[in-house]
């Protein structure tokens, strides 16, 4: 589906596009912390996940720790 642009008249090269919902995205990263360094680590990823979660299309998340 495309809209006109304000103030201009004409055919499809006047218009923007109204783009479809994107597909769904896996993203996976995998971290090594630094021993002593857990607490902070574990901060800053409440803090990426907080605001990955006002994302407009979020769909979700979830950290897995590894073996210890």
């Amino acid at each position: 589906m495309t809209r006109a642009i304000p103030g201009r008249e004409g055919g499809a090269a006047c218009t923007t596009g109204q783009a479809e919902p994107a597909a769904p995205v896996t993203l996976v990263r995998s971290r090594e912390v630094r021993a002593g360094h857990e607490g902070a680590f574990e901060d800053a990823l409440h803090r990426l996940a907080a605001e990955a979660r006002s994302q407009l299309g979020h769909i979700g998340g979830q950290p897995l720790k590894g073996a210890s």
